[in-house]
């Protein structure tokens, strides 16, 4: 990351939102029933993401990944 100009690093942690939102938006499909709730794979990926990345890109991947799915499914 040292050897980056800025316009890479930019891209780069573009490329990094883009993927971990994408596994977040599929991640909430695959879910386990607890109640009235739900547990699903969006929160996992969510969490991988701000411990690998930071929190920056964990957080807005999960919110975009995660809104995206609430706003197409209707909630």
């Amino acid at each position: 990351m040292k050897n980056m100009s800025k316009a890479s690093q930019i891209t780069y942690y573009m490329v990094l939102v883009a993927l971990f939102s994408a596994l977040c938006f599929a991640g909430v499909f695959v879910s386990i029933p607890l109640g009235v709730s739900k547990i699903h794979l969006g929160n996992f990926f969510c969490i991988i993401a701000g411990l690998l990345c930071g929190g920056l890109v964990g957080g807005i991947s999960g919110s975009l990944g995660m809104g995206l799915n609430d706003l197409m499914m209707g909630y």
